[in-house]
């Protein structure tokens, strides 16, 4: 069953990952640009998403096997933070291959510090609901 909520989590951080980046896009589209030649925005949607989510899983899994990952909320928040920055400036380097530019690195910590914020509350709904 574990198993099953953890996937679960994943699929919800998805979903919620795409939609801000979305509404990013959709707010400031000189600045947060979704698509290229190659994909619609619907498909750069479905790639950055997944790549900014799986990543923030990686690093996030990364931290905790080394020891290092902070106990407190504020200390977790923070984390998760970080980790949404490096990860959506990860994807956007690659924008050939997953359709999300940025204009400068300015726009990965903000959209990370959105995305780390609902990520890092998301996961405390899901662990208040265990």
């Amino acid at each position: 069953m574990k198993t099953l909520s953890e996937h679960l989590a994943f699929l919800l951080s998805w979903l919620v990952t795409s939609l801000l980046l979305y509404l990013a896009h959709i707010i400031f589209p000189g600045s947060v640009v979704l698509g290229t030649y190659k994909f619609t925005v619907v498909d750069a949607l479905i790639y950055s998403g997944f790549w900014i989510s799986f990543l923030n899983w990686a690093i996030k899994d990364m931290v905790i096997v080394r020891g290092i990952h902070p106990e407190s909320k504020f200390g977790s928040l923070v984390f998760y933070i970080l980790a949404g920055s490096l990860a959506v400036w990860m994807v956007a380097r690659f924008a050939p291959y997953t359709g999300l530019g940025l204009v400068s690195y300015r726009w990965a910590l903000l959209l990370g510090v959105f995305i780390g914020f609902v990520v890092a509350r998301m996961k405390s709904f899901i662990k208040a609901s265990r």
